[in-house]
């Protein structure tokens, strides 16, 4: 797979033994640079956490190493003018800073930086939902960041080793998650294009500021499956198994797995249970025409779109992945069970006394608060 403009080549054969690379998705970054002129056409959109400034400073920096190289920084506007606020006259007036316009500018991006956490990144891949993501070079600066590869202080070493490789024709080592995309149908304006969508993590459809539960139908292949009761369904992919329907209760499932899970958000009964099926099917969703009220759809939490009785919602498989660089060519799986074990707290359990008014009450054999099993 390549983007449209060839500068970066995606290899289509994936890695068969973990000799040679992680047989978990991780497969090697080409590129088809003549020269190291050739790097000079790099564009490389820079989006930060917003409200952090912590997150400005090493956005400054990544920008100064991007730029050192002449290659084009694209920024946000809103980021453009914090930029002009702070009197950073080094940065306004680099001629290699270019705001970034997104109807003109998403099949130039080559490479995106994000400067944050996880919801940096789904606030970046919006920008591209008509084509394969450009590669993410992800810094950790969030809450979570389940999705970062990459330790914040670390930005100039591994910006410069990237732009290095692509110098020296090295390899570049991607870990590919998958997208589902999603077709909206109106039943009222049946002669207009369907909006269409792509996810990283999940499609919602709740009954959003309605007090009242919604019904959905969904099918399978064209096959009624069932129709859920309750405040909504999660569909998403084994990325976003992790992420908003976890708090569902749906399962965890590794991002290798070519899968989708449909999870039921507080369903009416105890019997609907989350379903996961192949990615290679499509499924339908339909507001019920017995529904009491309409329904809201979002994707990756952003966008928030009011869908009416008997409106459906095609979900499908989508070729529009997105490439995330790594460190190596290392196994993956121990990455990820790192990331379970840290970031959703299991084996840190914290011993705390019970909240007693008169302090002098507390029993003597209870463990101290501060004491914290370590392992």
């Amino acid at each position: 797979m390549d983007n449209t403009d060839g500068k970066l080549v995606l290899q289509e054969n994936r890695c068969q033994s973990k000799t040679e690379c992680s047989s978990l998705g991780v497969t090697k970054l080409a590129d088809n640079f003549s020269d190291k002129d050739s790097l000079e056409k790099l564009n490389v959109l820079v989006i930060k956490k917003i409200y952090d400034e912590k997150a400005f400073q090493y956005f400054v920096e990544c920008v100064k190493v991007i730029t050192r190289y002449r290659v084009k920084a694209y920024v946000e506007n809103a980021v453009h003018e914090e930029v002009k606020a702070k009197n950073l006259d080094e940065l306004t007036a680099n001629e290699y800073i270019v705001i970034f316009d997104h109807e003109k500018d998403e099949h130039k991006i080559d490479l995106i930086i994000t400067i944050g956490g996880d919801g940096t990144i789904l606030w970046a891949l919006q920008f591209f939902q008509n084509r394969v993501s450009p590669p993410l070079i992800t810094f950790d600066r969030g809450t979570l960041g389940f999705m970062c590869n990459f330790a914040i202080t670390k930005c100039e070493e591994v910006i410069t080793k990237t732009f290095q490789s692509i110098i020296n024709k090295e390899p570049i080592y991607v870990e590919t998650k998958f997208r589902i995309g999603c077709l909206i149908k109106s039943k009222d304006k049946e002669n207009e294009t369907p909006k269409r969508f792509l996810a990283i993590n999940e499609f919602v459809v709740d009954r959003g500021p309605s007090p009242l539960v919604c019904k959905i139908d969904c099918f399978i292949e064209g096959q009624y499956l069932t129709t859920f009761e309750g405040d909504g369904v999660i569909i998403c992919t084994p990325n976003g198994s992790t992420a908003y329907q976890l708090s569902a209760g749906g399962p965890i499932i590794h991002q290798s797995v070519p899968s989708v899970v449909i999870t039921p958000i507080c369903p009416h009964s105890l019997a609907t249970r989350p379903v996961v099926l192949p990615m290679d099917l499509n499924i339908t969703l339909r507001i019920s025409q017995d529904s009491r009220n309409n329904a809201w759809f979002s994707f990756d939490g952003i966008n928030r779109i009011e869908i009416k009785k008997e409106d459906c919602i095609f979900v499908s498989k989508t070729e529009y992945h997105v490439p995330f660089i790594t460190d190596g060519c290392k196994e993956s799986l121990d990455t990820w069970l790192l990331r379970l074990r840290h970031l959703l707290g299991w084996n840190s359990k914290k011993f705390l006394d019970f909240p007693h008014k008169d302090a002098s009450h507390k029993d003597k054999d209870s463990p101290n608060t501060d004491s914290t099993l370590k392992h």
